[in-house]
């Protein structure tokens, strides 16, 4: 663990110190981004709130079918991935 936190030191020193030298540039990345995201969750929460409708969140699939589930395993190994699905 401590190897591959070694090879990340010197890029996240520059990003600190680029950070703290221009404060107001990265006030204005972090509104850039972080308002967007906002306002997609609080938009989302406010439609799965007040939307009953039947074909959303939820809703898509009848009673019979939401009891079966299908579990997805990812696995992540040095040269391959696996994934497999497990419909229970």
């Amino acid at each position: 663990m401590r190897r591959r936190l070694r090879s990340w030191r010197p890029a996240l020193r520059i990003a600190r110190r680029d950070a703290t030298r221009a404060r107001g540039r990265s006030a204005l990345v972090l509104v850039m981004i972080g308002l967007p995201v906002l306002a997609i969750v609080c938009l989302d929460t406010l439609t799965r709130t007040y939307t009953q409708h039947p074909c959303y969140y939820g809703h898509v699939y009848p009673d019979a079918q939401r009891e079966r589930d299908t579990r997805v395993i990812c696995r992540i190994h040095a040269r391959r991935v696996t994934l497999d699905a497990i419909h229970v």
